[in-house]
């Protein structure tokens, strides 16, 4: 016991050693330590509901310092991250249970207080009271593997509510952010939430009962996640001067916007000149404030910056001025593949509603 709580003091001392990601004045986005050592995930075999538990753990860690990267097999995005963070040596990368969930739940067991009991109605109140609760979240079909490891009921929300979880842990929350997120998605965006203690819920948005929840944030607060329409979401939220990150298929967000930021400058551009009688053409890729396609396919698809075409001719890249937190490293490597050639240069700009999405 003495030699368990000599190194838990030695690890939470080296915490407190590592720097805090960088944070612009009024940021609404949580932060904790930049990540030294991380666990990958590769997720091979793993059911839908261990997933969840994967990712539960991995945002309750990062409310320290990120620990764990998930890389699905056959995510291409996640995959090029890896490969980054590798090569920029942001941090190391360990496979000792890229497969092994029972190992990664043994490693980290001190970590947590033990595991909240859902059922698919009560997925988001589980992410919900994660945060706050200092436990993983475990379905049904997982409660034999929390028995065989010994880890203990900490509350069982199945048939809970997010009205109950608001009455009881409202004033625990983040005040500035919320994940708004369909049940069915929730192998993505959890670790989010529960990294930056956060709400997570979703039913339709024009509906008195979200408009009610929406109205517990104050101006400027950030929206993760997406609704049924772009207008149903983007409506309400904007009514209420709140912005909305579209992130609902985002994993990895609470490793991502623990990186830290630097200032970056875009390669030289060439003059372009005007040629009198001449119509000048623009194109331009509009997409760039989705967080989403930013961490997914948007690098590695040979449809958009992945393709062997860019670099042919100018193009400009909109990106959220969001990511200079949410993904840091994810901006600085497209800054540093940006093609520089005389007439087929790559060019960011901010995305059309600023730094998320607005009506």
């Amino acid at each position: 016991m003495k030699i368990l709580v000599l190194a838990l003091l030695l690890f939470l001392s080296g915490i407190s050693c590592q720097p805090s990601a960088n944070r612009v004045v009024g940021s609404p986005y949580p932060v904790s330590h930049v990540p030294t050592d991380l666990y990958v995930t590769t997720e091979r075999g793993f059911t839908p509901d261990e997933q969840l538990l994967v990712e539960s753990l991995q945002g309750l860690l990062a409310q320290t310092i990120p620990r764990i990267l998930r890389v699905p097999l056959g995510d291409d995005g996640a995959q090029l991250w890896s490969q980054n963070i590798q090569q920029k040596k942001l941090a190391n990368l360990n496979y000792a249970f890229a497969s092994n969930i029972s190992g990664l739940l043994q490693h980290f067991r001190t970590e947590f207080k033990g595991y909240v009991l859902y059922d698919y109605n009560s997925t988001n109140v589980a992410i919900s009271l994660a945060g706050v609760a200092q436990s993983i979240v475990a379905s049904t079909t997982l409660i034999p593997l929390m028995e065989s490891l010994a880890i203990p009921l900490i509350k069982d929300v199945r048939n809970l509510t997010t009205q109950w979880f608001l009455q009881n842990f409202g004033d625990h929350i983040n005040p500035t952010t919320f994940n708004f997120q369909f049940i069915d998605k929730a192998t993505c965006l959890a670790d989010y939430a529960i990294f930056g203690k956060a709400l997570s819920f979703f039913e339709p948005a024009n509906t008195s009962s979200a408009q009610e929840i929406f109205q517990r944030y104050p101006q400027n607060s950030a929206i993760f996640g997406w609704g049924q329409s772009e207008w149903n979401l983007v409506a309400v939220s904007s009514a209420m001067s709140m912005m909305v990150h579209a992130a609902d298929w985002a994993i990895n967000l609470s490793v991502m916007s623990n990186f830290q930021n630097r200032i970056l400058s875009q390669k030289p551009q060439q003059t372009i000149s005007t040629i009198p009688g001449t119509h000048t053409v623009c194109f331009l890729f509009t997409d760039g404030d989705n967080l989403q396609w930013l961490l997914k396919q948007f690098a590695t698809s040979n449809q958009w910056f992945g393709s062997p075409d860019r670099g042919k001719t100018n193009i400009g890249w909109t990106l959220s001025p969001a990511i200079a937190e949410l993904a840091p490293n994810i901006m600085e490597y497209l800054y540093d593949a940006a093609s520089d050639r005389i007439n087929a240069s790559d060019y960011f700009v901010s995305g059309p509603s600023g730094t998320g999405t607005t009506k």
